[in-house]
């Protein structure tokens, strides 16, 4: 990025600032940078030995995201105000040409129903889904009309919390269990892993930055010689492969059956391609890892985390008995609940070795945070 785009940010976005999206659409690159880091920073109140300095990873100051959530509200489709009203997005500088060009066709053809909850993305390779979330009778209506769900074409859909595909049975729509689909891509060593999931399952907003985080995992596990790493919310497999790119162990902890599922629909895949067989390095636990997996615990000398927004909490109480534990590789999007874990690494003797901050979120307030913590 030159000395002028530093100071100036060239993204133009003709709804703000009524749209609440990007707190930060008229502030400059540098600046942008200096307050998050210093937002960071004044986290670290507790008195840790050494800080390391806060890196500041920024892969474009637009156009990353292939994932987006909507609110349909009367016909406008977008993000709330800050009067809670919907604001009209015809386009948003935020996301990817491909995101782009699906949010311009989906709304020439919104569903016909007052209010919803809508996710759009787009896969590594351009497919296109689509997950409505909506109240019941507006789901029955649209099922049984039928016309606007055939009228998408060749489009992933899925319907309600329960992210139910659509599925076409003489003629007529219905409501089948999920179906795993190419979401994301992750990579083994120097190889790209296809990752299976459902359009409503979570993945990382965007390609290229999750890119860099996977890449940058896999470095930091290829430069040591871990024996057994665990991993805390496991997922669909994103950091799980960059992880297993060494010859260590994997104990992969998730509460998501789905998620797993596709993790492991990924690792059976390589051995297809002619890729080792990964599989005989992973053991998985479904479910609450604290009720059945502390002796794999105390076994690792490397856990990864990539908690929810409420932070690791509880899930940190095996530290005082893991003595072998040396290094957590911390993730998160949350700053304050990130804050909220490091009184907790600190009383069990981890302090940060490494802290970056990758701007998946320009222009807002939002940050990812990855961390390096030794004992």
């Amino acid at each position: 990025m030159s000395a002028d785009q530093s100071r100036v940010l060239s993204v133009h976005c003709p709804w703000f600032p009524k749209c609440t999206g990007c707190d930060d659409l008229n502030v400059s690159f540098e600046q942008q940078k200096q307050k998050k880091v210093s937002q960071l920073a004044a986290l670290f109140s507790i008195p840790f030995p050494r800080i390391p300095e806060i890196q500041f990873v920024q892969i474009a100051p637009a156009g990353l995201r292939d994932r987006l959530d909507f609110s349909l509200q009367d016909g406008a489709l977008g993000l709330f105000d800050r009067e809670h009203k919907v604001v009209d997005l015809l386009d948003c500088a935020q996301l990817s040409p491909a995101l782009q060009g699906w949010l311009k066709d989906f709304r020439k053809n919104l569903p016909p129903v007052p209010r919803a909850s809508i996710r759009l993305r787009v896969s590594p390779n351009g497919e296109r889904g689509i997950w409505l979330d909506l109240a019941n009778l507006d789901a029955k209506k649209i099922l049984d009309e039928a016309t606007w769900l055939g009228s998408l074409g060749p489009v992933d859909i899925e319907i309600g919390q329960r992210r139910k595909s659509v599925k076409w049975v003489d003629g007529k729509p219905k409501l089948k269990d999920p179906e795993l689909k190419i979401w994301s891509s992750t990579i083994w060593r120097d190889q790209p892993v296809p990752l299976y999931g459902v359009v409503g399952g979570f993945t990382q907003p965007s390609h290229r930055t999750n890119q860099w985080i996977t890449e940058w995992f896999r470095d930091q596990v290829a430069e040591q010689n871990f024996q057994q790493i665990i991993e805390l919310g496991t997922g669909n497999g994103n950091l799980s492969f960059p992880a297993l790119s060494g010859k260590a162990r994997l104990i992969a902890c998730e509460n998501d059956a789905l998620a797993i599922e596709g993790f492991q629909r990924s690792l059976r895949e390589l051995v297809t391609n002619g890729l080792p067989n990964l599989a005989d390095r992973v053991e998985v636990h479904v479910g609450d890892f604290l009720n059945h997996s502390l002796e794999a615990f105390k076994s690792s000398d490397l856990l990864i985390a990539n908690p929810p927004r409420s932070g690791l909490k509880a899930f940190l109480n095996p530290l005082k008995d893991s003595p072998n534990l040396k290094k957590i590789f911390y993730m998160s999007c949350h700053a304050e609940s990130f804050a909220l874990d490091l009184p907790r690494l600190k009383d069990q003797g981890f302090e940060p070795k490494e802290i970056t901050i990758l701007d998946q979120f320009p222009q807002t307030r939002h940050m990812e945070i990855l961390a390096v913590f030794e004992r």
